[in-house]
């Protein structure tokens, strides 16, 4: 099976497609460990797999539509 077949596959099976549902994977487990443990940003980053706190903000942000310290502060969705 090429990847492009997969992809197509995987897309029409769940909605999104691998990389965007590994994308809401990570994010959802994020939103869970700030609300949940006292790990710093840089280390929900890294426990997530995000290359930086910088990029990782960006997709919390993009995915949940506030920013990491929001979601610590007032235990958001």
């Amino acid at each position: 099976m090429s990847k492009f077949h997969f992809v197509r596959s995987f897309r029409a099976a769940t909605g999104p497609t691998p990389h965007r549902h590994l994308t809401m994977l990570r994010m959802r487990r994020a939103a869970g460990l700030l609300r949940t443990t006292t790990l710093s940003v840089r280390q929900v980053a890294s426990a997530c797999g995000c290359q930086s706190p910088s990029r990782f903000a960006a997709a919390l942000r993009r995915e949940h539509g506030v920013s990491p310290a929001l979601h610590r502060n007032f235990g958001l969705p």
